[in-house]
C-alpha cells in the first residue's frame, strides 16, 4: 500500500475535546516505530502526518489511537523503568543475590524496550508481571484485614519485629493496592491500543515530498 503525497502538505495535530470530538490545528509527528502508519489507506478519508522527517498519509480515523499510543507509551516506560532499578537495587543490596529480582529486572526492561517497538510479545510479558503483582497484594490485604479480627499483633520468626494491626496500616495498603490496580489498568489499556499485527509483521513506507 502506498502513500499518497501533495507537493505542499497541510499537517494537521489531533485535539480530543471533552465530548470526544477530534479537532486538528498545528503540525502533529507520528514516531516511525507507531504501528498505525501501517493501516491501508482510506479511499475517502485519510490525514497528512509528519513521520522521521517524511510526510506520509494515514486514515483519519486512526489517528487517535495513534497519537494516545504514542501518549501512554511514555508512561509505561515510566513504571517499567521504575521496575527495573528497583529491583536491580534489591539485587545488589540483599545478603544473597535475589535471582528473582534479577528475573523481573529482566521483564522490566523487556516492557521498556518493547514500548520503543511497539511490541506486542515483548510487553505481554510485563503485563502478566503486573496482573500477578495485583493478585498478589489482594490475597495480602485480605489475609491482613482477616487477621485483625483474630489478633491485635504477630511476632515474626520469635524475633523482636511486631507486625501490628491498624487502621492506618489498613489504609495505606489500600492506598498500595489501588496504585498497583491503576497501574495495571492503565497498561492494559496500552497493550489494547496496540494493532493485533505486530509492527515487525508490517511493511513501512516512508515517502518523502
Amino acid at each position: 500500500m502506498t502513500n499518497n503525497l501533495e507537493s505542499t502538505p497541510q499537517l494537521h495535530s489531533v485535539i480530543e475535546s471533552p465530548d470526544g470530538e477530534i479537532q486538528y490545528c498545528k503540525p502533529i509527528s507520528i514516531n516511525k516505530n507507531n504501528p498505525y502508519i501501517n493501516t491501508p489507506l482510506d479511499n475517502s478519508n485519510n490525514t497528512q502526518v509528519e513521520c522521521d522527517g517524511n510526510i506520509i498519509y494515514i486514515p483519519t480515523n486512526v489517528i487517535h489511537n495513534a497519537v494516545r499510543l504514542q501518549r501512554k507509551a511514555i508512561f509505561v516506560r515510566f513504571f517499567c523503568l521504575l521496575d527495573f532499578i528497583i529491583n536491580i537495587f534489591i539485587s545488589f543490596t540483599t545478603y544473597y543475590t535475589s535471582f528473582f529480582s534479577i528475573f523481573i529486572s529482566i521483564i522490566s526492561i523487556t516492557g521498556y524496550y518493547s514500548t520503543f517497538t511497539y511490541n506486542k510479545r515483548g510487553l505481554i510479558y510485563y503485563l502478566i508481571y503486573q496482573y500477578l503483582l495485583t493478585i498478589y497484594k489482594i490475597v495480602y490485604i485480605i489475609f491482613y484485614i482477616l487477621a485483625a479480627y483474630n489478633i491485635r499483633s504477630i511476632y515474626l520468626n520469635n524475633t523482636d519485629i511486631t507486625l501490628s494491626f491498624s487502621i492506618d496500616n489498613t489504609i495505606l495498603l489500600s492506598l498500595f493496592l489501588l496504585t498497583q490496580i491503576y497501574i495495571t489498568y492503565f497498561i492494559q489499556q496500552f497493550y489494547n491500543l496496540l494493532p493485533k499485527i505486530s509492527v515487525e509483521n508490517q511493511q513501512s513506507i516512508y515517502l518523502i515530498v
